[in-house]
């Protein structure tokens, strides 16, 4: 499927979609799964957030994105340029970094139960010729079921709704994510990261610095409503 057929398929359809916020749970997933059937017909790799407004005078939001893989970027800025103009829905390229980003909050939808300050990284490689850096994450809390590939695609999420997507990896070239730290290097908190990454050198890691994860990191209680589908692919 072209993206022109998708989008005049959903243009047609925007406005059920529009209402879903208040929708009963088995017509939720029945229209979610819609979406997510048309949209994989285009076969591009590209993955999607959809913020389902409360208030329908608001403009719902999909939000298009590379989960980290820069081959996808200007397939995504020729995605969304092929948009219509639409009534009910705002299209974005690239997670955007929230103005109200909490650093204690949880945004896996309630499914992790992981926020930025229980997360600590560590520089395990610098590219002096492109002045990235390669990244290790840290954290202790347990994640009941969450394979190693669906916890880094949340922390790419944390770090793009943090920073922005685009800010992100403009600085980091890869990363991984370890349940528990095994070699002796220091560690530091991501809620450090914002300033180290505008110059990501070892002269500029933040002051404090861990040998190991805190044992004592306070828990959040996720509780999210259902406003961010995703599509992971």
């Amino acid at each position: 499927m072209k993206p022109q057929h998708f989008w005049t398929w959903f243009q047609n359809n925007e406005k059920s979609f529009h209402k879903l916020h208040h929708a009963k749970p088995i017509e939720f997933i029945k229209k979610a799964k819609e979406f997510k059937n048309r949209f994989e017909k285009m076969n591009t790799g590209i993955g999607y957030e959809i913020l389902f407004q409360k208030d329908l005078k608001k403009q719902g939001i999909i939000t298009f994105t590379a989960l980290g893989n820069k081959n996808l970027y200007q397939s995504i800025r020729e995605l969304v340029n092929a948009a219509p103009k639409l009534k009910y829905w705002k299209v974005n390229a690239f997670i955007q970094p929230l103005k109200d980003f909490k650093v204690d909050k949880d945004y896996s939808e309630g499914m992790i139960g992981i926020s930025l300050d229980q997360l600590f990284f560590q520089p395990i490689r610098f590219y002096k010729t492109s002045k990235k850096v390669k990244l290790c994450f840290y954290t202790n809390q347990y994640v009941f079921g969450e394979d190693p590939e669906e916890l880094k695609l949340y922390v790419i999420k944390l770090m793009s709704l943090y920073l922005g997507e685009v800010f992100f990896f403009k600085k980091v070239k890869d990363l991984k994510v370890l349940k528990y730290k095994k070699n002796k290097d220091k560690i530091y908190r991501a809620t450090e990261l914002k300033n180290f990454l505008k110059n990501p050198t070892l002269e500029n890691l933040p002051q404090k610095s861990y040998k190991r994860i805190p044992k004592k990191i306070k828990v959040v209680t996720a509780n999210q409503p259902r406003d961010y589908p995703s599509n992971k692919e």
